[in-house]
């Protein structure tokens, strides 16, 4: 037998002592802006963290936020949040290591890209270059090619 509450479960009330202590140490990032001034913080993030629509970060300031993005969204480099209590912060790509691969035949280059594509894998493709993220396995797959 479950307890009958005095009260519907979405009209609980909520303890203010609580909510507030947990929302001063926490920002909710729910808004992306257009650039304005100097921002109030920054968002150091790899592209892996910056195609995220929903996480919880630590801004430079060492301050935890949590980004409630509409879903899909893909954060770049000098793109501008506002959080619910009206703070900007600056997203920011993190330094990332990379393989750029590259090769005297097109076909050889060509061949590589559908075997990293075969393992859904990111890439940059430029007209003699292909690039993505580090990874040592795919690095040996990509010389053995």
């Amino acid at each position: 037998m479950r307890p009958v509450l005095p009260y519907p479960t979405a009209q609980r009330p909520v303890d203010p002592s609580v909510n507030e202590s947990y929302r001063e140490h926490m920002y909710y990032i729910e808004e992306r802006i257009s650039a304005t001034g100097a921002p109030d913080d920054r968002l150091i993030a790899p592209f892996d963290l910056r195609q995220k629509s929903r996480a919880r970060v630590t801004l430079a300031s060492g301050v935890e936020a949590g980004l409630f993005l509409e879903r899909g969204t893909v954060l770049r480099h000098g793109d501008c949040l506002r959080s619910r209590c009206g703070r900007v912060v600056r997203v920011e790509a993190a330094p990332e290591q990379v393989l750029t691969v590259r090769a005297d035949d097109p076909a050889a280059l060509l061949r590589a890209a559908y075997h990293l594509g075969n393992r859904h894998v990111l890439l940059e493709i430029g007209p003699d270059w292909l690039r993505l993220g580090f990874d040592p396995v795919l690095r040996d797959m990509l010389v053995g090619l």
